[in-house]
């Protein structure tokens, strides 16, 4: 079996361990779909319940009618509903229920439950990347499905629970990533096909990176708090590879990492995430009306 590569002033390492394989039983389908249905009824059940007479209550009364005028005009309009605040794409999702079920509670709220329980899922899926174990996942699972705050944000037509949504699919895309880049080092390591190259070998175009930079893409186009995701997991998926590159015995993992990791991420987490948020302004660019489309030029710009 091939050695580590061994370089003067480098502490030699123990061989690397391969990467964990963690293969899908059927504990993890029926844990699942109990977690599923869980989920499912407590975000649904008495959801249309809670109306300020039959209209949105709290800061519904901000995005619903936004959300309204997306799904009548194709953007934002009136800006007598009050503040227009935050990117356009939470609410161009929350108008997809109201036009599927019109301007009614059910309509405002039916989009913000289902990415409720598509959270309680991506989370009960990390737990299982990271853990290795069904048990682990159906704990984290259970625990996703009766915490408060993930509970209220998912029964109101906000916007928080579809930022929580892309964040934790960028985190699970951002693991995968890892486990793969993981496979490809131990793989060639163990083939003896590391390449004489001091900064180590190339690992190939990532695409659960690449799907990570939409998560956080759409992150971003939710609310602007997606940018300090964006630098988090930035900076965690490089160190991240400059770890695995040392592990392997790279000999220059630092510089390898500068040079053949930082550019692609850079185009993922942010060149990706960055475009994306400007695609999610599409509509307000192109209609004429849309609120504050020409704020400047007539002096009513909000403050």
């Amino acid at each position: 079996m091939p050695t580590l590569q061994s370089h003067p002033g480098t502490r030699r390492l123990a061989p690397p361990a391969p990467p964990r394989v963690y293969v899908w039983h059927r504990t993890d389908l029926i844990s699942t779909l109990l977690v599923a249905v869980l989920a499912f009824a407590t975000r649904f059940i008495g959801l249309t319940a809670p109306t300020s007479s039959g209209t949105p209550i709290f800061d519904e009364k901000h995005y619903v009618p936004q959300a309204w005028d997306i799904a009548k005009a194709g953007t934002e309009l009136n800006p007598g509903y009050g503040l227009v605040v935050h990117p356009p794409f939470a609410k161009e999702i929350i108008s997809w229920g109201e036009q599927l079920f019109g301007y009614t509670p059910m309509g405002w709220r039916v989009m913000a439950a289902l990415f409720g329980v598509g959270t309680v899922l991506m989370i009960m899926s990390l737990a299982r990347r990271l853990s290795g174990s069904w048990q682990v996942a159906t704990f984290a699972g259970i625990i996703a499905v009766f915490d408060g705050v993930l509970l209220v944000t998912a029964k109101f037509g906000m916007l928080d629970i579809f930022l929580t949504f892309f964040v934790v699919v960028a985190a699970w895309a951002l693991v995968r990533d890892h486990q793969q880049v993981h496979n490809r080092l131990h793989e060639a390591w163990a083939n003896g096909m590391l390449g004489n190259s001091p900064f180590g070998p190339r690992i190939g175009f990532r695409w659960w990176r690449f799907a990570a930079g939409v998560a956080l893409g759409l992150a971003l186009s939710v609310k602007w708090s997606g940018l300090y995701y964006m630098a988090f997991f930035g900076l965690a998926t490089v160190f991240a590879d400059l770890w695995l590159r040392r592990r392997y015995g790279v000999k220059r993992y630092v510089v390898g990492t500068l040079l053949r990791d930082v550019p692609a991420a850079l185009a993922s987490i942010v060149a990706l995430p960055v475009a994306l948020y400007f695609w999610s302004w599409r509509n307000w660019f192109g209609t004429e009306t849309a609120v504050y489309r020409h704020a400047m030029q007539d002096g009513t710009v909000p403050r």
